[in-house]
C-alpha cells in the first residue's frame, strides 16, 4: 500500500506541476499581448497628438505670415523649426507664384526645367511637349507628338499636379524632382502679386508642415493657401491639401517633404 501511495502521489504532483507549467504558458503569453496591445495603442495617441501637432503647425504658419511685427514669417523656403509636447514639427513656405505654372509654361521653360532637375535634352523636349499637349489639344501638338502617344488631350488645363501621373513617359522617378518648383494653383497676376509682397495683396503660398517624435511616429501636411483674400471677405483660404504618413526614419525636413509625393 505505502509503495502503491508514493507512487499516486507522484503522479499527483506531475499533473500539478504540468497544470501549474500549462497556467504559466497561458499567463506569459497574455502578458505579452497586453504590452503588445498597450504599446499599439501608445503608438496610436501618439501618432493622433503629432498629427494635430502638424495641422496647428499650419495653422501658426498662416498667422506668422499675415503678422505686420517685425517676427513675421516670409514665404522665402527656410525651415522653421517648432519643438511641441508630441514632437517636432518642422515648418517651410514657399512661394506659388515663384514657380513655374503648367497651365501657362511654354516649350522652352519647361525643357530648361526639365534639364534643370536632372532629364536629359532630348527626353527633357519630349517630355515639355507631352506636358503642353496634355493641356492644349491642338493639331500642332497632335503633330509633333504622334497620335499614338496616349496623351490625354482633355482640352482644359491642369486642375492638379496629380493629373500628370497619366502622361506618357512622366514617371514618378521624373515628376518627383521636378514637383516642388512647378504649380497649377496660381494665374499670371500671381507673378506681379508676389513682387509687391504680401500686405494688402492676395497671394497664394505652399505650407508643408513635417513632425516626428522619438518613438518613430511621422506625419506631414502640405497645404496650398491664399493669404489676404480681400475679395472673399477673408484671411486666408485654404485651395488645396495633401497629407503625408511616413514609415521610415525622418532625421531631415527634406526626406520628411519627400515621402509626401506620391
Amino acid at each position: 500500500m505505502t509503495e502503491r501511495r508514493l507512487r499516486d502521489q507522484g503522479f499527483a504532483l506531475l499533473i500539478v506541476l504540468w497544470t501549474l507549467g500549462l497556467l504559466a504558458f497561458f499567463g506569459i503569453q497574455l502578458a505579452a499581448a497586453g504590452r503588445q496591445d498597450a504599446e499599439a495603442a501608445l503608438n496610436v495617441a501618439d501618432s493622433a497628438r503629432l498629427e494635430a501637432a502638424v495641422e496647428g503647425s499650419i495653422q501658426r504658419a498662416m498667422f506668422a505670415l499675415l503678422d505686420t511685427s517685425p517676427q513675421h514669417w516670409n514665404p522665402d523656403g527656410l525651415v522653421h523649426t517648432v519643438r511641441t509636447t508630441a514632437g517636432v514639427v518642422d515648418i517651410q513656405i514657399q512661394d506659388e507664384a515663384l514657380k513655374l505654372n503648367l497651365n501657362f509654361a511654354t516649350l522652352a521653360q519647361l525643357e530648361a526645367l526639365l534639364e534643370q532637375v536632372g532629364v536629359d535634352p532630348r527626353s527633357a523636349l519630349t517630355l515639355a511637349g507631352v506636358i503642353i499637349a496634355g493641356r492644349t489639344p491642338t493639331v500642332a501638338s497632335r503633330s509633333t507628338l504622334g497620335t499614338s502617344s496616349g496623351v490625354p488631350l482633355g482640352g482644359r488645363p491642369y486642375d492638379s499636379l496629380d493629373e500628370l501621373a497619366a502622361l506618357p513617359g512622366l514617371t514618378p522617378e521624373l515628376f518627383r524632382p521636378l514637383r516642388p518648383y512647378v504649380t497649377v494653383l496660381t494665374d499670371d497676376l500671381d507673378s506681379a502679386v508676389a513682387a509687391s509682397g504680401l500686405e494688402g495683396a492676395s497671394a497664394i503660398v505652399m505650407i508643408t508642415a513635417a513632425g516626428w517624435t522619438p518613438a518613430g511616429s511621422h506625419s506631414a501636411v502640405s497645404t496650398v493657401v491664399r493669404l489676404n483674400a480681400a475679395t472673399r471677405g477673408e484671411r486666408t483660404e485654404v485651395i488645396a491639401r495633401e497629407r503625408g504618413v511616413f514609415d521610415h526614419p525622418c532625421p531631415r525636413f527634406t526626406s520628411c517633404i519627400l515621402g509626401i509625393v506620391k
